[in-house]
C-alpha cells in the first residue's frame, strides 16, 4: 500500500468513512502506509500520502492470513461467503482477473465486479 498505488488511494477514501473496510491479507511494513494503517486503533489520525492530511480512522480494518499462494477457488469461495455488492480486482495477472470477472458474474450476479483504470475515479 505504498504511496500513489490504487491500493493505497482506495484506502485513503475508505479511511474516515464507517460504512467502509480496509481488508489486509499479507504482510505490510509496520513503516509503510499500510502498516500505519494496521498499527492504527479506531479514532487515530492516519496519513497513507505524505501529501495529503491525516484523517480520523472510521472504517474497519482487519488482517486475514491467506496464503500468497491461494488456490483462486478457494478465494472465490470467500468472496462468495461474504456476498459483497462490490468486488474490486486489483491484483493478478489479466487470466487470473478474467476468470474472477467470469466466475463471479456467472454465480454472484447481484455482484458489481470493477477491475480499476488508472487515473479514473469510481463512486459506488
Amino acid at each position: 500500500m505504498t504511496e500513489k498505488t490504487l491500493s493505497n488511494q482506495l484506502a485513503e477514501r475508505f479511511l474516515s468513512d464507517s460504512r467502509q473496510s480496509v481488508f489486509f491479507v499479507g504482510y505490510a511494513d509496520p513503516e509503510s502506509p499500510g502498516g500505519r494503517l494496521k498499527a492504527a486503533q479506531p479514532g487515530d489520525f492516519v496519513q497513507l500520502d505524505e501529501a495529503l492530511p491525516s484523517q480520523k480512522l472510521a472504517c474497519e480494518v482487519r488482517e486475514f492470513d491467506f496464503s500468497a499462494h491461494a488456490p483462486r477457488e478457494l478465494l472465490f469461495g470467500y468472496i462468495r461467503k461474504l456476498l459483497p455488492r462490490v468486488v474490486i480486482l486489483v491484483h493478478g495477472d489479466p487470466p487470473a482477473v478474467s476468470w474472477f470477472q467470469a466466475k463471479i458474474a456467472q454465480e454472484m450476479p447481484g455482484t458489481q465486479v470493477v477491475i480499476p483504470e488508472p487515473g479514473k475515479e469510481y463512486e459506488f
